[in-house]
């Protein structure tokens, strides 16, 4: 709640321009715009500030990255972020190449099923995952 009010437009690009006063590069990176009514005004604000690199992400359905690159006038490049591949999950796992393909295909392979310290970790991660992203999308 107490960031509410950067939901609304103005508020939070008042909130980024006071706060990228000065000299130097500053990185903002805008996370979920998609519950900032009016976010397209807020980022393209943002990008015609010399000294501002601007990260933009959201992760619902209703925000798909065509619409986001179409509300940007074509002014951003995208990002497709995926799950590893084997052969960049195998290195990372740090077992025999057979424990990894077990927990490979049991597990899947989002990056953060490989710091979860047990099985049971790692499930709650990705019922967690599912009911968070998945489930809402729907």
């Amino acid at each position: 709640m107490e960031n509410a009010s950067l939901r609304d437009a103005r508020s939070l690009y008042e909130r980024i321009r006071a706060a990228t006063e000065g000299d130097g590069t500053f990185y903002v990176f805008l996370d979920e715009i998609q519950y900032v009514n009016g976010f397209s005004d807020v980022v393209n604000g943002l990008m015609h500030r010399p000294n501002l690199d601007v990260h933009v992400t959201g992760s619902n359905s209703r925000f798909l990255s065509s619409d986001i690159l179409t509300e940007l006038r074509g002014r951003g490049d995208e990002v497709r972020v995926r799950p590893l591949a084997f052969s960049e999950y195998l290195p990372a796992h740090g077992g025999s190449p057979s424990e990894a393909w077990a927990d490979y295909v049991t597990f899947g392979s989002m990056p953060l099923i490989l710091s979860g310290p047990d099985d049971e970790m790692k499930a709650s991660y990705l019922q967690l995952l599912f009911a968070k992203v998945c489930l809402p999308d729907i």
